[in-house]
């Protein structure tokens, strides 16, 4: 998807359908980098440039089909306010649709885990912005449920322990295995290879042939 330049080395993804929880954080921090944000809740100033700087910022990134809405915004602080009610009202059917993302959520035969991790996050963020209250622990344990069972041992750790679950926390910890996994798969494959087999061994199947030799 498309990247809106805003500034020197920042890219902000336009405003669509379904990324309100991510743009809005990303629009903050550009609005703060601007030094801009205060005008999002109505900070008085005497230079109204200032304002209006803010209000072009908003609405050069969101997608095209936003831009009826915020013409009839006449400040930042308004354009701000509008987008923010839309999307917290948004239907109980995209708040379904997002919570059964995150229970089904699994993580990719090739996926390195911080992706994965990422994608959790996003969920979790655009469940916020609909107005669902859910706490990490509970995005910790669709996490852990999603992990292939080479994880099995430390997610029943986690799950048995009876500290709150931070999923910032979990992901250094998972990513001790899945550089333990890497690792132990390296060198069993560097093995193979050094038994004279045609490449590494898979899972699940016969084990691959050896090389012969025409001498």
């Amino acid at each position: 998807m498309s990247s809106m330049t805003t500034d020197k080395g920042i890219d902000i993804e336009p405003l669509d359908l379904d990324n309100y929880g991510t743009w809005s954080k990303r629009m903050k921090y550009l609005l703060i980098h601007k030094g801009l944000w205060k005008t999002t809740f109505g900070e008085e100033t005497t230079e109204a440039s200032v304002h209006q700087k803010a209000q072009a910022l908003i609405c050069l990134n969101v997608k095209d089909h936003h831009l009826t809405t915020l013409d009839a915004c006449e400040t930042a602080k308004e354009a701000w306010d509008t987008l923010e009610k839309i999307y917290k009202a948004r239907s109980v059917a995209r708040k379904l649709q997002l919570k059964k993302e995150l229970n089904n959520l699994k993580k990719g035969p090739s996926e390195p885990l911080p992706k994965y991790i990422a994608r959790a996050k996003t969920i979790w963020s655009d469940l916020l912005a609909t107005g669902h209250d859910i706490k990490s622990s509970e995005v910790v344990l669709s996490v852990l449920a999603g992990l292939p069972k080479e994880y099995e041992t430390l997610v029943a750790i986690l799950e048995a322990s009876d500290k709150e679950l931070d999923l910032d926390e979990v992901q250094a910890k998972l990513l001790h295995v899945e550089q333990r996994l890497t690792r132990q798969e390296e060198q069993e494959t560097s093995a193979y290879l050094a038994r004279g087999f045609k490449k590494a061994p898979t899972k699940i199947g016969r084990p691959p042939s050896k090389t012969t030799s025409n001498d």
